[in-house]
């Protein structure tokens, strides 16, 4: 399971990547780039309720990943639904709203998935000379 999960985010936060670097070149990847954006956020809000149901004790980051993603939906909600009738808001503002906190979540849960699943062995300096 660790190793799908991790193999499924990092083809998706590839996939964005690639797709941010080519906006340079041609905008007709944004719909590749949403979709991204849009899976990757599937993948990680299933993995960290599927993980904290496994597992309920001791995952301090990710309920407060997944507090932080319920509270970035509902955000988006009010930004869409309410907002938009009354405030004018700028095409960019609204763009860089939906994506950039988004992003961000996912690298911030790639960064807690890589940690959970794949600690660091600390072996101290020379560890074969038992110094």
């Amino acid at each position: 399971m660790k190793y799908i999960d991790t193999f499924a985010q990092s083809l998706l936060l590839l996939a964005g990547l690639v797709c941010t670097a080519s906006f340079f070149f041609t905008e007709d990847l944004i719909w590749i780039f949403l979709s991204c954006q849009f899976y990757l956020g599937v993948v990680q809000v299933l993995s960290c309720v599927i993980h904290l149901i496994a597992y309920p004790k001791g995952n301090s980051q990710r309920r407060r990943y997944l507090l932080m993603a319920v509270v970035y939906l509902l955000s988006l909600f009010v930004f869409a639904s309410v907002l938009a009738e009354y405030i004018h808001i700028p095409e960019m503002v609204g763009i860089l709203y939906f994506t950039l906190p988004a992003w961000a979540l996912g690298i911030y849960y790639y960064v807690i998935t890589l940690n959970g699943y794949f600690p660091k062995i600390k072996r101290g300096f020379l560890p074969h000379l038992s110094f």
